[in-house]
C-alpha cells in the first residue's frame, strides 16, 4: 500500500498591520481567501487531523455556508428582529435535549459558543444557585481527566475544584474518593461521557446514586460533559449493547454540555447546555433592570451572538435527522472499534481502558509514544499527544472512515520501526491542546495527577506561544521588540 503524503507546510505570512490606504476589490479578496481555503483543506480533508473536523462532506458545508450567507448579520439579541432565529434556536435546545432527556420533558437549555462555555454555564448557574441556599465558599469535585473547560469555568467564578484520581486500568473516575472529598460545600460532581483524554464514559449511575444520598442532607448537582458524546451516543446506545447510562435518566444529573459543532455535525462554534428544569436555569441568566441603556437580560455570557451559526446548525440537524445520525454513529463505532483491534494486536502498543465511544486512546512501555504520534504525523495521521500517563489518542470522525485502512497500516508499520528502533524522537513530550507534533522543551509528569498551572514551570511558554499566534511578527516601524526590564509593569 502506497504511504500517504503528508499534507505540505504552509504558514501564511502575517503583513497587514495597518488598514489598507484604499480598500482591496472585491475579486483579488475572493482569490485571495479561495487560495488560504485551499492550502487549509489540504490539512484535514484526507483525514490529517484527531478530532477537529467531524463531518467535512462537500454537500453538508454547501448547505450550512447558504445558511451561514443567508443570516450573515442576524443576531438573536434583537429577537424582535431575527424571529426566524429564536425558532430555530428554541428548536435546536428541543431536539438536543429530547436526545438526552430520559422522558424528563422538563429538561431545557440554552445555545451557547462551545464546550467551554456550556460549561461556564453550567458552573455559573450551580454557583449562583447554592449562593441561594446559604454557600459562600463553593466547591466542585471533577476527575484529573475532566476537561480543562473546567478548571477555566471555576478560575473564572472564583470555585474551589478539587480534583479526584481516575483508576489507572479502567481510567474511570473513583466514585470512592469522589464520596471522600464531599463537604458541605460541595455544590457539584462534574463527570464526562466520554472524557477528552481516554475517550472513557465515567461511571455517571454510580454518581447519580452517591449525590442523590445528599450526604450532607442538601441538594448536589451532577454536571455530564457530553461535548463529545451527546450527539454520538444517543445513536451509538441504538447500535450497540455496552453504552452505559449517561443521561437525564438518572435522576442524579442536573446539567449536561452536548455539542453540535462535534458530532452534531454542525459549524464551529455551537453547543447546548441543558438543565433537569428551568428553575435551574434561570440561575445561568444574567438580569439587570437599573442599566440607563434598558432593562438589559441575556441567557449566556455573550450580548449579540451570530444567529448565522444557530441556522448553520439548525439546518445540520434537520438535514441529517435520526437516519443520518445513525448512519454516520454505525461508520464511527466501526472504525474505531477496527482501529482499536488493531493497536491492541500491535506489538509494543496497548490501549487504555475499554473505550465504547469515538476515541481510542493509547500507550508504550516500549518506546516514546510521543515520537510514535510525530511518525504518524509524518505519514499524514495526525494523532492527540495527552499526559499524566503519557500516551495519545485518535478521536474518530467521519473524515477517518475512508482511510482506516490507510491508518492501520501507518499503525502497525510506524509500531515496527519504533521497536526497532526505540531511540527514535526520544525527548519527544506532549504538545499544546490543539496540536499533533510534539514538544521538546517540555517537562510532562508521568504522574496521575492534579495541575497547578500558576507553579507549572512549562506555564511561561504556553503564554508566549499565545501571545505568538495573537500578535504580528516583530516590526521596526510597527511592532518593535520591547526593551528588556528588570520588572515588568502593567
Amino acid at each position: 500500500m502506497k504511504k500517504k503524503d503528508r499534507a505540505p507546510k504552509y504558514l501564511p505570512t502575517k503583513k497587514n498591520y495597518v488598514l489598507p490606504t484604499e480598500g482591496i476589490s472585491d475579486r483579488l479578496l475572493y482569490e485571495q481567501i479561495a487560495s488560504y481555503k485551499q492550502q487549509d483543506e489540504a490539512r484535514w480533508k484526507d483525514g490529517q487531523v484527531s478530532g477537529g473536523i467531524y463531518h467535512g462532506g462537500e454537500d453538508h458545508l454547501a448547505l450550512q455556508n447558504h445558511a451561514l450567507s443567508m443570516f450573515s448579520i442576524s443576531n438573536p439579541l434583537h429577537g424582535d428582529v431575527w424571529p426566524s432565529i429564536v425558532k430555530m434556536e428554541a428548536e435546536i435546545i428541543s431536539m438536543t435535549a429530547n436526545l438526552v432527556n430520559g422522558g424528563e420533558l422538563s429538561v431545557c437549555g440554552a445555545i451557547t459558543s462551545g464546550g467551554t462555555e456550556s460549561i461556564i454555564m453550567s458552573v455559573k448557574a450551580h454557583r449562583t444557585w447554592a449562593e441561594a441556599q446559604g454557600i459562600t465558599e463553593p466547591e466542585i469535585i471533577g476527575c484529573l481527566s475532566s476537561h480543562a473547560g473546567l478548571d477555566k469555568a471555576c478560575d473564572m467564578l472564583k470555585v474551589k475544584l478539587i480534583k479526584v484520581p481516575f483508576d489507572l486500568e479502567t481510567c474511570e473516575m473513583l466514585v470512592n474518593e469522589v464520596a471522600k472529598h464531599i463537604t458541605r460545600n460541595t455544590i457539584m460532581v462534574y463527570s464526562s461521557a466520554p472524557n477528552y483524554p481516554h475517550g472513557i464514559i465515567d461511571p455517571i449511575k454510580a454518581l447519580s446514586d452517591l449525590v442523590m444520598e445528599q450526604p450532607f442532607n442538601r441538594p448536589i448537582g451532577l454536571h455530564v460533559d457530553c461535548c463529545l458524546g451527546g450527539f454520538f451516543l444517543p445513536f451509538a446506545r441504538k447500535l450497540r449493547d455496552n453504552i452505559p447510562p449517561f443521561d437525564f435518566a438518572l435522576p442524579g444529573v442536573t446539567a449536561m454540555s452536548c455539542d453540535t459543532h462535534k458530532y452534531g455535525y454542525a459549524a464551529k462554534g455551537t453547543s447546548v447546555v441543558l438543565y433537569r428544569n428551568s428553575a435551574l436555569r434561570n440561575y445561568q441568566f444574567f438580569a439587570y433592570p437599573k442599566w440607563t441603556g434598558g432593562m438589559y437580560v441575556t441567557p449566556t455570557t455573550a450580548g449579540s451572538r451570530p444567529g448565522a451559526l444557530s441556522a448553520a446548525c439548525w439546518c445540520s440537524m434537520m438535514s441529517l435527522g435520526e437516519a443520518g445520525y445513525l448512519r454516520a454513529t454505525e461508520r464511527i463505532l466501526c472504525t474505531t472499534e477496527k482501529i482499536a483491534d488493531c493497536i491492541r494486536n500491535s506489538p509494543g502498543l496497548f490501549v487504555l481502558g475499554s473505550p465504547k465511544a469515538m476515541i481510542v486512546a493509547f500507550g508504550s512501555k516500549d518506546f516514546n509514544i510521543y515520537a510514535f504520534s510525530d511518525e504518524m504525523s509524518k505519514r499524514g495521521f495526525g494523532m492527540s499527544p495527552c499526559q499524566s500517563p503519557p500516551c495519545v489518542h485518535l478521536c474518530v470522525t467521519l473524515r477517518h472512515c475512508n482511510v482506516v485502512d490507510e491508518i492501520i497500516f501507518a499503525l502497525q508499520n510506524v509500531a515496527k520501526q519504533m521497536l526497532a528502533n526505540p531511540n527514535i524522537g526520544k525527548d519527544a513530550n506532549v504538545a499544546v491542546y490543539g496540536a499533533s507534533s510534539s514538544s521538546s522543551s517540555s517537562n510532562s509528569n508521568d504522574k496521575n495527577r492534579s495541575s497547578a498551572s500558576n507553579q507549572d514551570p512549562r506555564t511561561s511558554g504556553m503564554l508566549r506561544y499565545m501571545s505568538k499566534t495573537l500578535d504580528m511578527p516583530y516590526d521596526q516601524k510597527y511592532r518593535p521588540k520591547p526593551k528588556k526590564t528588570k520588572k515588568s509593569k502593567l
